[in-house]
C-alpha cells in the first residue's frame, strides 16, 4: 500500500477479514487530488477555496471512493452533503467504470442535509436522505451506512494514503475495532493483512474524470420546458453551460 506518487490511479483493495466476519476495503487515494487539480487546469475550473477547504473535500471524495469499493457490484453513486456550520457543500459523483467527479458549492450555515443517490446498470436509481452529525466528511459517509443501509460500518481516512473501511457481516466481530481512534484502526487492519489474515477480493482503480461532453450537455438541456430551454440563449444563438457535477464550462450553439 505505500506507494510513490508517480502512478496515476488510485487503488482501492477489498478484502474479507474470514475470521471476524468482515469486509475490509483498504486504500491509497493520494493520486485523486493531482488528478483533480490537473482536470480543473485543464479545463478552467475556478478554484476560489482555500487549502483546508479542498482538502476536506479531497477527504470527502477518499471515503465515497471507500463507499463504493465495498459493494460487489459497481454502480453509480452520487453524494450531495451540506455539512451543519459550514458554508461549503460538496458533491461527488463515482462511476462504475471507476471514475470520480465532483465540485464545492456555497450552501447556507444554518442547514445541513445530505441525499444519495445509487443506481445499477439497466435499473432504477434509488435516493436516501440523512442529516449529518457534524462537519467530518468521512463520519458522514459512515452515518450513510449506518442510517440508510443499517449496516455496521467502521472507516477512517487519517491521511490519504491509509484510507480504510471495515464493515461487518452478519455476525461479523467488531466491537474492539469500533472503539479504535483512527491511526490505530488503520494500524489493526494493516497489522492483520501483513499476517496473512485478510483474504483478497478485488482491486480497484478509480480516476478523476467528468464524464461531461458538449453533446451530453446539449442532450440535457433539450430535456427542459421550451420555454427554459428558450432563456439560455444569447441572440447570437449561444450560451455557457456549466457542468452540474464538475464545473466545467461549455460554449454550446443553439442548432
Amino acid at each position: 500500500m505505500a506507494r510513490g506518487m508517480t502512478y496515476e490511479f488510485a487503488h482501492y483493495t477489498r478484502y474479507l477479514w474470514t475470521s471476524r466476519g468482515l469486509v475490509v476495503v483498504l486504500a491509497d487515494a493520494r493520486p485523486l487530488v493531482p488528478l483533480r487539480e490537473s482536470y480543473m487546469r485543464r479545463y478552467g475550473i475556478d478554484t476560489p477555496y482555500n487549502a483546508d477547504v479542498y482538502a476536506r473535500f479531497d477527504t470527502f471524495m477518499a471515503a465515497v471512493g471507500l463507499a463504493a469499493v465495498s459493494l460487489v457490484d459497481r454502480e453509480y453513486w452520487g453524494w450531495s452533503v451540506n455539512f451543519p456550520g459550514e458554508t461549503e457543500g460538496f458533491f461527488v459523483a463515482a462511476e462504475a467504470e471507476g471514475l470520480l467527479c465532483g465540485r464545492i458549492r456555497e450552501t447556507p450555515k444554518e442547514g445541513c442535509g445530505a441525499v444519495v443517490q445509487r443506481q445499477k446498470a439497466g435499473e432504477q436509481g434509488t435516493q436516501s436522505f440523512f442529516e449529518p452529525n457534524n462537519s467530518d466528511p468521512v463520519e458522514t459517509v459512515q452515518t450513510y451506512f449506518e442510517v440508510a443501509m443499517q449496516t455496521t460500518t467502521r472507516m477512517a481516512v487519517p491521511t490519504l494514503e491509509h484510507a480504510v473501511l471495515v464493515q461487518a457481516l452478519p455476525h461479523g466481530k467488531m466491537d474492539d475495532l469500533w472503539a479504535l481512534d483512527n491511526e490505530a484502526l488503520v494500524a489493526a487492519v494493516q497489522g492483520a493483512l501483513a499476517t496473512g489474515e485478510l483474504e483478497q477480493i478485488e482491486e480497484v482503480v478509480l480516476f478523476y474524470e467528468c464524464r461531461c461532453t458538449p453533446e451530453l450537455i446539449d442532450e440535457k438541456l433539450r430535456l427542459l420546458p421550451s420555454e427554459q430551454f428558450d432563456e439560455i440563449w444569447n441572440e447570437h444563438g449561444t450560451a455557457m453551460v456549466e457542468c452540474p457535477r464538475c464545473g466545467r464550462n461549455f460554449k454550446l450553439t443553439k442548432n
